[in-house]
Parts: structure tokens; C-alpha cells; sequence
């Protein structure tokens, strides 16, 4: 955003005339291509945020609804800034044409404008932050203690497992040298607690 800002005006120069904003992008080159491209994957962000969030807070309740609207409003920040990339190149370029007529070049100046206010105005901002705001008041509604319980138990699991990849050979080696080890046969019980239980902290 601070680079589209220093190279590009942004987002300045989007209350300035379409032909100055084509004009710009086209003497940018591929080099802000490449910025719009990286602002574009900054939406991957905010699904991994939505997904991470919606792990710490255990999937009940309302939070798979809450995860999925949150993916929702990064993928539609990606679309909207996908244009950028792809759709606004190519009219920079035809409008820069000096064969192209003055009606031609209207041509070029009202697509733009479309597809700035459906993709940009509709899809990206207003359904981003339509999103945005609805997930926001749902994992506000979440019970806190879920998530600490979740946590909770993670860890739990996680130190189980540990224990028993710590505590298996030393029993491997008592079995070898036959120190320590009854003859009788173990109980089912004792012999899965310890898979068990780490077979239980990963399927969380």
C-alpha cells in the first residue's frame, strides 16, 4: 500500500481524471503491475487470519459461519483488485495508441469506469467491508472460554504425545535387556494409552 502510494498516488489519484490515472499506469510499466499483484495477494492474509482465528476458537457454535464469511471478504478483495492486474493494462495500452480516434479512446475511458465501480466501489469495498463487519459482530457473540478450552486441550495433547515418544524407548530397551520387564502379558488398555492419546490431539 505505502509503495502503490510512493510509485502510483494511490489511492489519490483515483479522484483524478480516468485519462491522467491510464496515462500514469501505462508509464509505471510491469514494475507496478508487480505492486498491484503483491497488494492483491495481501487478501490471502486475511483468509489465513479468518482460518487461524476460527481454529483457536474451537469451530463451534457460530464460528465455522464466522470463517467462512471472513475467506468471503478476502477472496472479494482479491477480485477486486485483480483488475489491476489484468483488465486495467490492457485499456492503459489501447488508450495510449495513437492510431486510436477520439471516440475510441471515450471507449477506453467509460470501460474503465465500469469496471472500477462495479469491481472496485461494489465487489471489493462494499462487500469486503460488508463481510468484514458481519464476521467482526459474529466472533464478537463467540464464547471466549471455547477458545481457551480448545487451546487448553491442544496443549494437553501435545504433551502427552510427547511424553509417550519420550517414555517408548525407554521401555524398548528394558524389553531387549529383559530388566525390569514382567512376564505377564500387558492389558490392551496399557498398551494403547499412549498412541491413543496422540492419535486423539491430532485428529483435533
Amino acid at each position: 500500500m505505502a509503495l502503490l502510494g510512493k510509485r502510483f498516488d494511490y489511492p489519490e489519484i483515483l479522484r483524478r481524471p480516468t485519462s491522467e490515472i491510464l496515462e500514469r499506469f501505462r508509464a509505471g510499466g510491469p514494475s507496478l503491475i508487480l505492486l498491484w499483484w503483491a497488494f492483491m495477494l495481501s487478501g490471502l492474509l486475511l483468509i489465513a487470519g479468518a482460518v487461524l482465528l476460527g481454529q483457536v476458537l474451537g469451530f463451534g457454535d457460530i464460528v465455522p459461519v464466522a470463517t467462512t464469511i471472513g475467506v468471503l471478504a478476502g477472496l472479494v478483495q482479491m477480485l477486486g483488485l485483480l483488475r489491476w492486474v489484468y483488465v486495467v493494462p490492457a485499456l492503459a495500452r489501447g488508450y495510449a495508441d495513437p492510431a486510436l480516434g477520439p471516440e475510441q479512446r471515450e471507449m477506453h475511458v467509460v470501460a474503465f469506469r465500469a469496471l472500477h465501480q462495479y469491481l472496485g466501489v461494489g465487489v471489493g469495498e462494499h462487500l469486503g467491508y460488508l463481510f468484514t463487519g458481519i464476521r467482526s459482530v459474529l466472533i464478537g457473540g463467540c464464547d471466549p472460554g471455547n477458545g481457551a478450552a480448545h487451546l487448553a486441550g491442544v496443549a494437553r495433547g501435545r504433551h502427552r504425545c510427547r511424553a509417550g515418544a519420550l517414555a517408548r524407548p525407554s521401555s524398548w530397551a528394558q524389553t531387549k535387556s529383559g530388566v525390569g520387564v514382567s512376564q505377564e502379558p500387558r492389558s490392551r488398555s496399557s498398551t494403547s494409552r499412549g498412541p491413543s492419546g496422540c492419535s486423539r490431539w491430532v485428529s483435533r
